[in-house]
């Protein structure tokens, strides 16, 4: 093929398009304009945003206190505190697993390795890799000097008179010696929400 009718073959393909573009255009012009419509506004105390910042001030509160602890700070290694599963005993439905990994993760973050808060299931994710080892010496000694489970946080939503509280119980698994306790009351706006439903 000629150069010449190469650039011939360009030139329509370019024009197509363009008298694509144009009809597009003429199109869009002469439709009729519809009124934008305005988002639908939300009641105050809806929103994620202000769920998710009531909790982050919890566990702003719950983890500066924990590391507070001497039992914590004066630890030569990183202590793994155990996050039981959240106890619910409020008329509120509310998704306990979904609410407590959150925690979890803003504890961790405000610990920032300091202290470690880690669930069941990492602890069986753990115990998994150590039974991959083939060496059996290793894998014992590796499983006995792992030890997350000798402090526990208890987490409790409790419905009283004065309100809706977050209770929280930090103890040793072994001997039940209560470390700490924290106790902190919800705004209703906390459970308004389908974000941990």
């Amino acid at each position: 093929m000629t150069r010449k009718g190469l650039f011939s073959i360009i030139l329509a393909l370019t024009g197509v398009g363009f008298g694509g573009c144009v009809t597009e255009e003429s199109h869009t012009a002469n439709a009729p304009q519809l009124p934008a419509r305005a988002a639908p506004a939300l009641p105050v105390g809806h929103g994620t945003a202000l769920q998710f910042r009531g909790l982050v001030i919890i566990t702003d509160q719950v983890a500066n206190e924990i590391l507070n602890l001497s039992n914590m700070s004066d630890s030569k290694t990183t202590p793994h505190i155990l996050v039981d599963p959240l106890v619910n005993e409020t008329h509120f439905n509310v998704n306990t697993q979904m609410l407590l990994g959150r925690m979890r993760v803003m504890l961790n973050s405000k610990a920032k390795n300091k202290v470690r808060f880690i669930d069941r299931a990492m602890i069986r994710h753990v115990e998994t890799q150590f039974a991959d080892i083939p060496n059996v010496s290793h894998e014992s000694s590796a499983a006995s000097n792992y030890h997350p489970e000798s402090i526990v946080l208890e987490s409790k939503l409790i419905e009283a008179n004065i309100g809706t509280r977050f209770e929280f119980s930090l103890h040793k698994s072994s001997s039940k010696e209560v470390l700490w306790k924290g106790s902190y009351e919800l705004s209703p706006d906390f459970f308004d929400l389908p974000d941990y439903r």
